[in-house]
This record gives structure tokens, C-alpha cells and sequence, in this order.
């Protein structure tokens, strides 16, 4: 998918703006706090009902405003007459209502699936630093566009495990708690399969592009279900049913999945810089994304905050050549066009100043 028209109203500074990005590279350049960032943070929000800068979303809504409202065109170059209207409007106090092609859309699940996004930034190091739940995040994201039947296991998935921990936390009979055992486990056996298909895939793009960032190293990737893969997860569920009920929730399982990257037999968080971390990161979301497109003919749009921090000269030109390859469209703030790479000045890229929360092109 590509955006070939957005307007945005009543977000942070952004007053009111409306424009119609390439379909390639879009450079918006600024200072900070002209509402650069806000662009992206938009985009965002209209394609996963969230904001990668906040929790509290009545801060994104302008101060003296009552609503924040997006609305885009998206849709496929290969097919211009099926293009559509996608637009949200939240309301201060937490209301939201989302639209696809003027319907209403039951779940955010919906604009995900019309509108794919790739997100990074300054702090993409961190999917590779913190705990599990980023990467997971990331892997399920992957599946869930190329996977029809993963989204309907996956509610399944937490519906059973919520009831099975209530009845953990209440102290119920251990026959009132095994009760869902069986179909969790089945449950779970078929989304640990889809999950592992795909990062199969994944990560044998992800290693052929990291060959020119690290040429030198070994690279390799290893994929954790959430459980000792050697037992059958019934046996697994039985042994960890006494700690379970102390712990008062489920131990083992797919909840706990993981993805670990080494280098030279080292994990990459303490292997690497933070440039280069944030590098493998973007890697890792650019391969995602490309795969995405060969297995479900999904495009994703890329919203990169602000390039140049922590990477040097040539990096940053490796990953803006990965990208133009990739033949991707692609969000890219920046303050100062000096610290840009050359290959931002071509007839792909159309570059827009922001200032103020105002737009020109």
C-alpha cells in the first residue's frame, strides 16, 4: 500500500495540513518541534489506533481542540481503482471511530491489515535490549499479514489464557483449571507453527541485506516458542502445573516466545553500538516488510524518526540505498538537510519543510 493523499487536523502544533506525498521517498525537514515527528505520529495513529510517543492520547489532540482527525487514500499502484478512504477521529476523553471506504471499522486489527507500517526511530535499539515483548510484538506483526487464521487464533489464544488465570487467581479446583488446557495447547501448537514459518523466512532476507553491514561476523538468529521444544507442551503444562498455581498464572506457553540475534556467538545488544543496533533493527523491520509484500501482496510504509542519529555517514547511505531498492514508500524526517545522504537530493524524493506546524512543499 501507498498514501497518495493525507490530511491531517488538530494534531500537537499541526493546525491543519493536506498534501499529497510521493510515492517513493518523502523528506520533511525542520527544527525541533515543527511538528515533524507529528506527521509520522499521525500516520500512526490512523494505522494501529496508537501513538509510538505516548499512552495518553488527549495529548495528541491540539490544546485547544475537541477532536484530532486523519484521514488518508491508500491503496495498491497495480490496482489505482481500488483505492480507498481511510480515516479516525478521536475525541478528548478517549472516544475514537475509525473508517475504511466510509464504513466503520469494528477493530484496529481492520486498519492494520489496510494500512501495514514499519516504525523507526531513536529508540528501535531497544527491540533489541529490553525484554521479549518487542520482538514478539514484531514477529506476530509479520505473521498477522500473511497469515489469515493467525488473528482469529490469536484472540482465542488470550480469551483462553485469561480464563485459565482467573481460575489460577481465584483458587479454583484443579479440574476447573485443567479444563482449558486442551484446547490452549492446541491453540497454541498452531500459532507457535505459523510463527516459526515465517521467521524461517525472515531472517534468511534479514541475514542476505546484513551481509553489507557486517561483513566480517557471523550472524544467527534463533526463534524460542516459549518452551523447552524438546517436551510436548501437554507435558509441559502438567510440570509446571503446581508452579502455576502458586504463581497464579499460566508459566509456560506461547506468551513467552522469543527471538534472539548473535553475533559472533555474542547477542547483538552487547555485540554491537547502538548505530549499529539500530541498523540491524531497521534491517530487520525492511525485510519484514519486503516479505510481507512477496507472500501477501501487502506494501508497508516506512516512518523513520529522525535517520542520521547514531549513524555514521556510510551507514546512513547503505540503509537509504537498501531502502530506494526496495522500492518502498517511505516518511523521513530529518533537521538538517546537511547530514543527509546524496541520495536524498534524486527525482524520487520530494522534500517538504515543516515549520511550525505548517507544510510546504
Amino acid at each position: 500500500m501507498t498514501i497518495q493523499h493525507l490530511a491531517i487536523t488538530h494534531c500537537r502544533n499541526i493546525e491543519s495540513i493536506a498534501f499529497t506525498p510521493g510515492q517513493r521517498m518523502n523528506l520533511f525537514i525542520g527544527d525541533n518541534g515543527s511538528g515533524k515527528t507529528s506527521i509520522l505520529e499521525a500516520v500512526y495513529l490512523l494505522g494501529l489506533g496508537r501513538s509510538f510517543r505516548t499512552t495518553l492520547l488527549d495529548r495528541v489532540i491540539q490544546h485547544s481542540a475537541a477532536a484530532h482527525m486523519t484521514v488518508a487514500k491508500v491503496g495498491s499502484l497495480v490496482y489505482p481503482a481500488e483505492w480507498v478512504a481511510v480515516g479516525m477521529q478521536r475525541q478528548r476523553g478517549g472516544t475514537a471511530e475509525y473508517k475504511i471506504a466510509g464504513e466503520y471499522a469494528k477493530t484496529r486489527a481492520e486498519l492494520a491489515a489496510v494500512l501495514p507500517l514499519q516504525l523507526i526511530n531513536a529508540a528501535s535499539y531497544r527491540l533489541l535490549q529490553e525484554g521479549p515483548e518487542q520482538r514478539r510484538a514484531l514477529l506476530n506483526v509479520g505473521v498477522f499479514h500473511v497469515e489469515q487464521n493467525f488473528f482469529p487464533l490469536w484472540q482465542r489464544f488470550n480469551r483462553l489464557l485469561r480464563q485459565r488465570n482467573a481460575a489460577l487467581r481465584d483458587h479454583c479446583a484443579d479440574s476447573e483449571i485443567r479444563i482449558w488446557d486442551n484446547e490452549l495447547i492446541n491453540v497454541s501448537e498452531q500459532i507457535d507453527n505459523l510463527r516459526e514459518c515465517f521467521f524461517n523466512q525472515w531472517v534468511v532476507l534479514a541475514c542476505e541485506m546484513l551481509n553489507g553491514l557486517l561483513p566480517h561476523h557471523n550472524i544467527a538468529f534463533h526463534y524460542d516458542g516459549g518452551w523447552d521444544k524438546k517436551q510436548r507442551l501437554g507435558d509441559v503444562f502438567t510440570q509446571a502445573f503446581e508452579r502455576d498455581k502458586l504463581r497464579k498464572y499460566t508459566t509456560e506457553g506461547i506468551q513467552r516466545a522469543n527471538f534472539t540475534v548473535l553475533i559472533d556467538n555474542v547477542p547483538a545488544q552487547h555485540a554491537l553500538s547502538l548505530g549499529q543496533q539500530k541498523s540491524l533493527v531497521t534491517v530487520l523491520q525492511l525485510a519484514q516488510g519486503l516479505l510481507i509484500r512477496t507472500l501477501a501482496d501487502r506494501q508497508s510504509i516506512y516512518l523513520i524518526d529522525d535517520l542520521p542519529a547514531e549513524l555514521d555517514k556510510r551507514t546512513r547511505e547503505w540503509l537509504l540505498d537498501l531502502l530506494q531498492a526496495a522500492s518502498v514508500q517511505v516518511f523521513l524526517t530529518g533537521v538538517d538537510e546537511a547530514t543527509l545522504p546524496g541520495q536524498l537530493c534524486g527525482a524520487n524524493v520530494k522534500t517538504f519543510h515543516v515549520e511550525h506546524g505548517k507544510l510546504r512543499e
